[in-house]
C-alpha cells in the first residue's frame, strides 16, 4: 500500500517536522527530541527526497527519522550520504550510532573521527559530546580537561544548555582552566535561564553558599523551586531542608527575581 502524499510542499513539511534546532543548515525552527514525530518526519522526508535527491539537510532529517525509530542499518545507509558531503549534524548523528553500538562492534574507530569532524564543523551537541569524552577518556579518547574546555566553550557559545553547564562547572571547580566562580556564575546562569535542571541546582547552591554569587536565600529557593519543576531528583530534598531549617515559606520563592 503506498504511503499517504504529503499535503503542499514535502521538503518544506520536512524541515518543519524533522529539522534539529541545534543544526545551522535547518530551514525551520527545529523539533527538539521529546516532541519529535518520527513516523511523520519519515513520510515528509521520504517524499521530499523525490524533489531534493541529494539534498544534505534533508537526508540528514530523514536519517533522524529512522534513527529515533531505532532503525538503524537504514539511518546508517541515508546519515553517510549527508556526512560525506560534509554536513555535521549528520556527521554527529551518524557518530551517535556507531559510538552507542547500535550496530555491533567495529565502529568505535570510525565514530570517534565522525565525532571530531562533526566538533570542527561546528555543531553543538558535537562539540560538548567531545568536551566530556576528553574529560572522563572514555572510547578511547585521550584524557585531557584542557583540550574538553575549549570544545566545551565552543559548544557554550552556541548556546547549548548542557554545554553551558559543563563549562561553568569546569570553571568553578578549576579543571583544565584556572578557576573563576564569577564565570562560573554567568555561564551557570545562561544554563538555568534554559530551563537545564542541573545548572538550576547549581545556581541555587551558589546563592545559598556565597560562592561565586552573594548570598541570597530568595534567590536560592527560586532556582531550586525552578530545579524541582523540571524533575531533578535532588533538587524537591534539597527545597525542603532549606525550608526546614529557615522556616521561610515556599510562596516566597514563586514569583520571579527581578
Amino acid at each position: 500500500m503506498a504511503a499517504e502524499r504529503i499535503e503542499g510542499d514535502p521538503v518544506q513539511a520536512c524541515d518543519r517536522l524533522a529539522a534539529s534546532p541545534y543544526d545551522p543548515t535547518r530551514a525551520a525552527e527545529g523539533v527538539v527530541d521529546d516532541e519529535f514525530d518520527a513516523a511523520a518526519a519519515e513520510q515528509a522526508c521520504r517524499q521530499a527526497l523525490e524533489t531534493a535527491p541529494k539534498e544534505p539537510r534533508i537526508l540528514f532529517q530523514l536519517g533522524r527519522a529512522l534513527a529515533a525509530q531505532r532503525r538503524f542499518p537504514e539511518a546508517k545507509d541515508v546519515l553517510e550520504r549527508a556526512a560525506d558531503a560534509s554536513h555535521a549534524a549528520a556527521q554527529y548523528a551518524l557518530s551517535e550510532i556507531f559510538l552507542d553500538g547500535a550496530l555491533g562492534e567495529g565502529y568505535h574507530t570510525r565514530g570517534m573521527a565522525l565525532l571530531r569532524r562533526a566538533a570542527v564543523g561546528e555543531n553543538a551537541k558535537a562539540q560538548y559530546a567531545l568536551g566530556l569524552l576528553h574529560i572522563s577518556g572514555a572510547i578511547g579518547a585521550p584524557r585531557n580537561t584542557r583540550e574538553a574546555v575549549g570544545w566545551l566553550r565552543q559548544s557554550a557559545m552556541q548556546n547549548y544548555a548542557p554545554a553551558q553547564f559543563a563549562l561553568g562547572r569546569m570553571l568553578y571547580m578549576g579543571r583544565g582552566v584556572r578557576a573563576d566562580r564569577k564565570a562560573a556564575f554567568r555561564w551557570l546562569e545562561k544554563s538555568a535561564k534554559q530551563n537545564y535542571a542541573d545548572a538550576q541546582l547549581a545556581l541555587a547552591s551558589m546563592y545559598n553558599t556565597g560562592k561565586g554569587a552573594p548570598k541570597d536565600p530568595e534567590q536560592t529557593l527560586y532556582w531550586l523551586r525552578r530545579a524541582t519543576d523540571n524533575g531533578h531528583p535532588d533538587a524537591k530534598r534539597y527545597y525542603d531542608q532549606l525550608l526546614r531549617q529557615s522556616g521561610a515559606q515556599a510562596d516566597n520563592a514563586k514569583t520571579a527575581p527581578p
